[in-house]
């Protein structure tokens, strides 16, 4: 049955034989203009804008203020219950730095001359075959490999795959390049694998075609280049038009640049820096810039992984996440993955966790 309306903004489709009515409202209507801001909030929002909002109230999408620290999170830190309080991301700091102004990597890059070379070794050191001694307990599926990956953030004990291992894969890069494209994929395999190799050389003693130096260059340029890539992802707008599958790759992409700046050693002597306050007893407080930046990167990146696990609903205890954020720049508080080099192959074995 059609129901008559007097509205002439209103058109009626009806459909006698079901008796059901579809109305199409106000296509001609002009959008309505937004009023303009008085000089007060115009100013405010301009300072706002040139500062950039935290990464909190950028993520959630909620009013930020120029101050520092922001006036929505300084009333969650004063305020035990708020109503501008919410589940995601409870634990948050209030950040305004950019994944780029914090990169580690910038220090132990080459002059922009001997950039041509690291490509070409980054080319040699992809195709070099990775050995994974637990290749049966693995399902090179995202949504599994990412449930996995999240077990193994709330409980590092849970399973004995070496992530840094899986990550460094020809495998995993071939898992993830259609979400992200062919240079992401490159650059992320570089930096988690060559910086891995740096980190495990000198203590295992093994021979490789590059040297611990050469290594950190390979992954050092891979990983400039991935948090350029990973900056521009994590925009609140690029992450609402991501599908679930390229949200999970992002998520995997994320633990796996944690891990490998967790592994980074800077080159040269970094200046002191400032000792952190912290209530944390077990948090040991950064003693130069570079293990600041180092920190500060890491926990960064661990916010948008408390993001990204609540909305892709992963299985992350909420008790879990102010863990995962002061732990994140020491691979939460596990020792490294040795590897063994064999006629040109890298083995990772099981007998330690990462």
């Amino acid at each position: 049955m059609a129901f008559p309306t007097n509205d002439k903004s209103m058109m009626s489709l009806e459909m006698p034989e079901s008796g059901f009515t579809c109305f199409a409202t106000r296509v001609d209507v002009t959008p309505r203009r937004r009023a303009k801001f008085d000089p007060q909030r115009r100013e405010k929002v301009k300072g706002v804008r040139r500062r950039g909002a935290c990464l909190r109230c950028r993520i959630l999408k909620i009013p930020c203020s120029r101050d520092d620290p922001c006036a929505t999170c300084m009333s969650l830190a004063l305020a035990a219950s708020s109503a501008l309080e919410r589940k995601v991301l409870r634990w948050s700091d209030c950040i305004r730095t950019s994944l780029t102004d914090v990169s580690i990597f910038t220090h132990t890059l080459p002059p922009q001359e001997g950039r041509q070379e690291i490509l070409g070794q980054q080319t040699v050191l992809r195709s070099t075959p990775v050995q994974l001694g637990f290749l049966d307990h693995l399902t090179w599926e995202i949504d599994p490999f990412t449930e996995e990956c999240a077990r193994w953030i709330s409980d590092p004990d849970l399973n004995n795959i070496c992530q840094v291992g899986v990550m460094s894969s020809l495998q995993f890069q071939t898992l993830i390049k259609a979400s992200v494209g062919e240079a992401a994929s490159n650059d992320f395999q570089s930096m988690i694998y060559a910086i891995s190799l740096a980190h495990t050389q000198p203590k295992t003693g093994a021979k490789h075609m590059y040297t611990a130096l050469e290594l950190q260059g390979i992954g050092s340029l891979g990983g400039e280049r991935l948090l350029s890539f990973l900056e521009k992802r994590l925009t609140a707008q690029s992450l609402g038009t991501l599908s679930k599958n390229e949200l999970q790759v992002l998520f995997l992409m994320i633990v796996g640049t944690i891990l490998a700046i967790g592994y980074a050693q800077p080159v040269t002597e970094s200046p002191p820096f400032p000792p952190m306050e912290s209530d944390e007893s077990s948090l040991k407080a950064p003693q130069t810039l570079y293990t600041a930046m180092q920190h500060h990167l890491c926990r960064t990146l661990a916010h948008y992984i408390i993001y990204l696990s609540s909305k892709l609903g992963l299985p992350i205890a909420s008790t879990k996440e102010k863990f995962i954020l002061e732990f994140a720049h020491s691979l939460w508080n596990k020792e490294s993955q040795y590897i063994e080099t064999i006629e040109g192959e890298i083995h990772w074995q099981t007998t330690k966790i990462n």
